[in-house]
């Protein structure tokens, strides 16, 4: 909010990993001189592999053999 980026005096941008500045004040910043960007499809690749291994363990029911695995070596 525009009172936490008056006391940034040296702050002259923003930068948002990913995409949705909902949480970033624009008209404040505007009036400031601070810019503002965002990084829109930096993460594509990584969600995709997250969401990729998540379907993987949820077909094969990884995370269930490892702990039934674990719990055989205690």
């Amino acid at each position: 909010n525009e009172e936490v980026l008056s006391k940034a005096g040296n702050l002259k941008v923003i930068s948002r990993v990913g995409v949705g500045l909902d949480n970033v004040d624009l008209e404040a910043a505007q009036r400031m001189g601070i810019k503002v960007y965002t990084t829109p499809g930096a993460l594509i690749d990584s969600v995709a592999k997250l969401i990729l291994g998540l379907i993987l363990n949820a077909l094969r029911k990884i995370n269930f053999q490892d702990l039934k695995w674990a719990n055989k070596r205690r």
